[in-house]
């Protein structure tokens, strides 16, 4: 992991892994960082509650996929957070990528 860079990301990285190596790769990035790094993760973001909406579709279909094929899991805002918190890192933002399923999350040094 290259130390002290301004921004890290990582699209679609997360959601492949379960919570303890989520954890992991996390800590690793934010022992590398220094005061004003950001993390920056590209992954969809679970409603809390699933509608019927094309989009919410999109992502309950993915979470199925990473639930049955490498063992992650599409994540809530609220599950990011608790992440970013057990990594050292603390949860500034999430911007939803318009007409996408995706979402820009960002985080700090906590």
């Amino acid at each position: 992991m290259p130390e002290a860079a301004d921004a890290y990301v990582l699209k679609y990285v997360i959601h492949d892994w379960d919570d303890e190596q989520s954890v992991a790769i996390l800590s690793n990035c934010c022992k590398a960082m220094h005061g004003a790094s950001k993390i920056l993760l590209i992954e969809r973001v679970m409603p809390e509650r699933i509608e019927a909406t094309p989009i919410h579709h999109r992502i309950a279909m993915a979470d199925m996929n990473m639930l049955a094929m490498p063992g992650g899991q599409e994540r809530t805002e609220q599950e990011y957070r608790n992440l970013f918190a057990a990594a050292g890192l603390l949860l500034e933002r999430t911007i939803p990528l318009p007409g996408s399923e995706i979402s820009l999350i960002e985080a700090k040094r906590g």
